[in-house]
């Protein structure tokens, strides 16, 4: 069990930081911040078009894209562009992919532990559901995003 001080002032802040942020909200602490999120967000959403647009885009990536997407638009959902059925659409999109790259992962532990051989067939099977319901969400949320900033490339 951890006891340390540090650990323990830690998580005193964190049962205390909605508390203040709440505090230095309502008191319009916050009014600078709300461009940097808007700002945030729509850099976010340009990386996500980027990743859709792209058939080539690696999919692990692509699901580390979408979740931080995802996360970003529902902590700030009023500044968001975002509508409320493409937030709905990142979300299963999010999902399928997880379902994807879990089974992959699983494959991948085949290489090493023999003992897994006899799931190897399902859950290659299950991977390749869950990509094919990913690509489908996929086009369903490239269809719902709202426009980029035309910005043509795209960096971490």
């Amino acid at each position: 069990m951890l006891k340390s001080s540090a650990l323990k002032s830690l998580f005193v802040q964190l049962d205390e930081w909605p508390r203040a942020f709440r505090s230095v909200e309502t008191s319009g602490g916050l009014k600078n911040a709300q461009p940097l999120i808007e700002k945030a967000l729509k850099k976010q959403i340009d990386r996500l078009h980027f990743a859709v647009d792209d058939t080539g885009f690696d999919r692990h990536e692509l699901r580390i894209v979408v979740k931080q997407t995802r996360y970003l638009t529902e902590a700030f959902p009023k500044l968001s562009p975002l509508s409320p059925k493409a937030t709905s659409s990142l979300k299963a999109l999010q999902s399928a992919l997880g379902s994807w790259h879990d089974h992959y992962q699983w494959c991948q532990k085949v290489l090493i532990e023999s003992d897994l051989r006899p799931f190897e067939k399902v859950w290659r099977g299950c991977a390749e559901t869950a990509l094919h319901k990913a690509e489908a969400q996929l086009v369903d949320l490239a269809k719902l995003l709202p426009k980029t900033s035309d910005k043509k490339s795209w960096s971490k």
